[in-house]
């Protein structure tokens, strides 16, 4: 009698147990559906550069939050900088949209001596994740991203200019490509035309450069200043997820 009652009693705590794990099984699928659908706090960045700067001296302004995107094409949208002026009038620019790394920018020239203040603006708004990034399995499903400020950034505005980055001279012997970026004012000789080509097609090269200089024949990666109507901007300067080679150990140029 005593092991009947006892095997009676394993059996009962043994369909307990079984019919526990059974009902937790069937509310996982109900906790999954509400974590498709939360919200996430972000964080609004803003940087300057350079600061200080003098009157009517170009400014960038680094406007972005710590959130990226699934897809190099998407981006957040209508992002604003607030600018308080040393008169205490305001100023709202953009809005802006950012690349896939939830960053982009915008230049500013200000007119006054004085410090300004900088804030970046992020509206609360919706993303679609498709599906989860390799590096971060817990970002799915439809997520609300909050709205966010960012820190008040202070810049700092002299009467006078202050002096930009001191350009490198010309060659005035051999030189090669690819050329060092750094070397931005070598774009008015290292083209193979002096303006804008009037034909895509074909590229006006009566206008070549007649220092003598060598090409790479392998080169092994693009890089450096094309010159001519690209004015000092560097070919492959980087994207947003790798460098490009700008300014190898070899100084090419």
């Amino acid at each position: 009698m005593t092991n009947l009652k006892s095997k009676i009693t394993a059996a009962a705590i043994a369909l307990l147990l079984v019919s526990t794990i059974a009902v937790s099984l069937v509310g996982l699928p109900k906790v999954q559906a509400q974590a498709d659908y939360r919200t996430k706090k972000t964080y609004a960045m803003c940087g300057l550069m350079p600061n200080p700067v003098g009157v009517g001296q170009e400014v960038l302004v680094w406007v972005a939050i710590t959130d990226y995107v699934q897809n190099p094409t998407d981006g957040w949208t209508g992002l604003t900088v607030t600018v308080k002026k040393p008169d205490g009038t305001t100023e709202t620019l953009g809005p802006f949209r950012t690349d896939a790394t939830g960053s982009t920018g915008a230049t500013y020239r200000p007119s006054a001596v004085g410090t300004y203040t900088f804030q970046t603006h992020f509206p609360q708004q919706w993303f679609n994740w498709t599906s989860p990034p390799m590096f971060d399995p817990e970002v799915y499903g439809d997520i609300l991203y909050q709205a966010s400020d960012s820190e008040e950034v202070q810049l700092t505005v002299t009467e006078e200019p202050v002096p930009e980055y001191p350009a490198s001279p010309l060659p005035t012997y051999y030189w090669t490509r690819p050329i060092d970026a750094q070397h931005y004012t070598w774009n008015t000789i290292s083209a193979n035309w002096e303006r804008r080509p009037t034909n895509a097609y074909a590229p006006n090269n009566d206008y070549a450069p007649e220092s003598g200089h060598i090409l790479w024949a392998k080169p092994l990666a693009l890089g450096g200043l094309a010159g001519g109507y690209l004015d000092d901007h560097s070919y492959e300067s980087g994207d947003a997820y790798e460098g490009k080679f700008v300014n190898s150990v070899i100084i090419n140029g």
